[in-house]
């Protein structure tokens, strides 16, 4: 067996070198249930969380969203970096709401516009989006739970030996955006004043943020952002001019 294989599937959680059982079952050649059994019935063997513990649903679903250097803002954390391999895993969602505004050009020829054939379209557009993120954070290496100043944006769990972690509420931020819009496309003339529309539009937002919130959400600390996002959309559907 490789050593470099073994060394990829050892990762660090709560401060401890560990390995994922389905993974240590491949190493072996064997199921995971098996694996499982075989724990189960030498269980005297692997008491305490020295030897095996449970991850929670936010630290497996937790992976880095950026690689390199993540900018803290709304507050200075010495020693904490966010990034490929230090600090905290992220698992979130991101859920955005546009009204807007659009204008649209046709390229034809003449007065009068063409039916049963394709009809090129650029539009342009202003709108308000509602970004609504919500955070997952997960203290994969245990350095943020020695901050004094998070622990009101978590649970403190204490481990068998003593040593304690914060298990962060899951954490809801909504942020305000003027939008721009672009589309791109052709429309179809099926009557008069009836079109059937095909395209792609772009969505431009200037910033979401993420934040942690306390227990009853009364509190927030901003704790990262994501600067000009770009969403595209296919559009399909009518049109009526009058």
């Amino acid at each position: 067996m490789e050593l470099q294989v073994v060394n990829n599937k050892i990762y660090e959680i709560r401060g401890r070198r560990v390995m994922l059982d389905f993974e240590l079952a491949q190493l072996y050649g064997i199921q995971t249930r098996v694996l499982k059994q075989a724990v189960r019935r030498n269980i005297e063997r692997f008491e305490g969380e020295d030897f095996m513990f449970e991850l929670t649903e936010s630290e497996y679903n937790s992976a880095p969203m950026f690689e390199g250097d993540l900018e803290l803002i709304g507050g200075d954390i010495t020693g904490v970096v966010l990034g490929g391999i230090q600090s905290g895993g992220v698992n979130s969602t991101v859920s955005t709401n546009v009204i807007s505004a659009m204008a649209f050009y046709d390229f034809f020829e003449g007065y009068q516009k063409p039916l049963n054939q394709f009809i090129p379209y650029i539009g342009f557009g202003l709108g308000y989006a509602d970004v609504t993120t919500v955070l997952n954070l997960a203290d994969l290496y245990g350095d943020l739970s020695r901050d004094l100043d998070l622990t009101n944006y978590g649970e403190l769990v204490e481990l068998a030996d003593g040593s304690t972690y914060t298990v962060f509420y899951t954490s809801e931020k909504n942020t305000a955006n003027i939008a721009g819009l672009l589309a791109l496309g052709f429309s179809y003339g099926v009557a008069d004043g009836v079109y059937l529309d095909g395209g792609v539009r772009f969505t431009y937002v200037p910033q979401i943020k993420w934040a942690l919130s306390n227990a009853d959400e009364s509190k927030q600390r901003e704790w990262f952002e994501a600067k000009n996002i770009f969403y595209t959309n296919i559009m399909l559907g009518l049109r009526f001019e009058f």
